[in-house]
């Protein structure tokens, strides 16, 4: 389990990811593991679909923990970069039903 001032910080680097690119970060929590996901396509519950969905999303935790040391050493944010190490990352379709999940759709 990760302290609330290092998921705060992981957050904030979400919320940078997705200011810079087109993209969602959906950030779930799954049996007490956070997982990141730059996500192409993501449905959440709703009255005639009893499960959340996501398609074809990046697993991007492992950029998300390793932040600092990936990202940091340029002045701003850089997305070629990110896409380029994004690209190398698992994509996994999956549904849950549970509702422990931040969906970051955009930052201004």
């Amino acid at each position: 389990m990760i302290d609330h001032f290092t998921l705060q910080k992981r957050i904030d680097y979400c919320r940078t990811i997705v200011k810079a690119t087109s993209g969602d970060i959906v950030i779930i929590n799954m049996f007490g593991a956070i997982s990141y996901y730059y996500a192409k396509e993501f449905l959440s519950k709703n009255i005639t679909n009893p499960y959340n969905e996501l398609r074809n999303g990046i697993n991007i935790t492992s950029l998300i923990e390793n932040y600092e040391t990936s990202f940091t050493s340029s002045a701003s944010f850089n997305v070629s970069l990110f896409e380029g190490m994004a690209d190398k990352m698992t994509i996994e379709s999956f549904k849950f039903g549970f509702d422990d999940y931040l969906w970051i759709t955009e930052v201004q």
